[in-house]
């Protein structure tokens, strides 16, 4: 079956509409990259903030590089930091790294 991420951003969308962090994490991936979807980083941040507020680690990693960076968030190390942190808890490796790469 070929990809369609049209399709795909479509489905993410409805389930995302009924709170689904998953499908929010997903649909913000794909606003991210601008697959299937026009690029939208301010959208993807407002998903993985609802992702994360689930509690979803890898939504919260996510919005930890945006804040790291300054991608569709105003830059914010401390919260960068905080998302990498309750990622790193849930045991999410590469939260961990980049908690010890803000630390230097």
């Amino acid at each position: 079956m070929p990809k369609d991420l049209e399709k795909a951003a479509e489905l993410y969308q409805k389930a995302a509409h009924h709170a689904n962090f998953l499908a929010k994490y997903h649909l913000g991936l794909l606003y991210e990259r601008g697959d299937g979807v026009p690029k939208n980083l301010e959208k993807a941040a407002q998903l993985y903030q609802e992702a994360a507020d689930q509690g979803n680690a890898y939504a919260q990693y996510h919005l930890g590089l945006l804040y790291e960076h300054g991608d569709g968030v105003p830059k914010d190390l401390e919260k960068a930091r905080e998302l990498y942190q309750n990622a790193a808890d849930q045991g999410f490796q590469k939260a961990t790294t980049q908690l010890k790469a803000l630390s230097r």
